[in-house]
């Protein structure tokens, strides 16, 4: 059953001198990966992105919004077509 606390995973990632925050919620990749200047950067925003991320779900589920993942995109700056 739906609720309104989404499974969200941030992870900190980097390979060959280029690092980036991933997320999944509730087991879908949300977003292109938010690139970062160093891995210290990347572990410095990925709290705040969790919590803006599981903002975001939430105010949209209890709106109603037809798109959680949407709503995620849009704050987050990510396009919503690729």
């Amino acid at each position: 059953m739906a609720t309104e606390n989404a499974r969200v995973q941030v992870r900190v990632c980097g390979e060959d001198n280029l690092f980036w925050v991933a997320n999944t919620v509730n087991g879908y990749d949300c977003s292109l990966p938010i690139h970062t200047a160093s891995i210290e950067d990347a572990e410095k925003i990925a709290p705040e992105v969790e919590r803006l991320i599981k903002t975001v779900y939430r105010k949209a589920y209890r709106d109603g919004y037809s798109s959680c993942q949407r709503a995620i995109k849009e704050a987050l700056g990510i396009p919503l077509h690729r």
